[in-house]
């Protein structure tokens, strides 16, 4: 793994499942929340929206206010995160300290809300400047799209890596053109 590092300038991870344990009632829970809130019936299966994010899910939904919508549902899975214990993936972890000790440029990007991706990593022990966390939002709900952006004029696709747990990230770096290693 450390070799493969060696040739890079930008590391990219996934976070869930990839640096934290991913926590079975998480989306669950998000689910019902959001149900609740909105009054319909949602499909709680993450995979059925395009982007498979939390942001994409939130804008398929025939709702007025999707900020308000957004900010409520936001501060629901900090609570959410708040009240677990989210343990680190070790081989995700070793890589991203890897990279670290290397120097190696890193971006931490997720489907997820902000605030409850911080908590995760704080509760896991995983030391990181939340500079380095990008997520999706309403107007950019794609990881890809995140992806884009953060390394547009910046980097070239061979001196980038991905590592991240799902054939979603994998999918990813090959729309992308760059590396990619499989946590699982």
């Amino acid at each position: 793994m450390y070799d493969v590092l060696k040739s890079k300038k930008l590391v990219i991870f996934d976070l869930d499942g990839t640096l934290v344990s991913t926590e079975n009632g998480e989306l669950e829970f998000f689910f019902n929340k959001l149900e609740a809130e909105v009054n319909l019936s949602i499909d709680k299966n993450i995979g059925f929206y395009s982007n498979r994010t939390l942001c994409s899910v939130l804008n398929s939904l025939p709702v007025e206010n999707k900020n308000v919508l957004f900010e409520k549902m936001e501060g629901y899975m900090a609570e959410f995160v708040s009240g677990r214990n989210w343990i680190p993936i070790a081989c995700g972890v070793d890589c991203y300290n890897a990279a670290n000790e290397m120097c190696i440029d890193n971006f931490i990007v997720t489907g997820n809300f902000r605030r409850s991706s911080a908590i995760k990593m704080r509760r896991s022990g995983i030391d990181v400047n939340t500079d380095n966390l990008f997520v999706t939002s309403l107007m950019v709900e794609s990881k890809l799209d995140v992806i884009s952006k953060l390394i547009s004029d910046k980097y070239i696709p061979q001196d980038i890596l991905s590592v991240g747990d799902s054939e979603y990230d994998l999918e990813i770096a090959r729309r992308l053109g760059i590396d990619f290693f499989l946590i699982s």
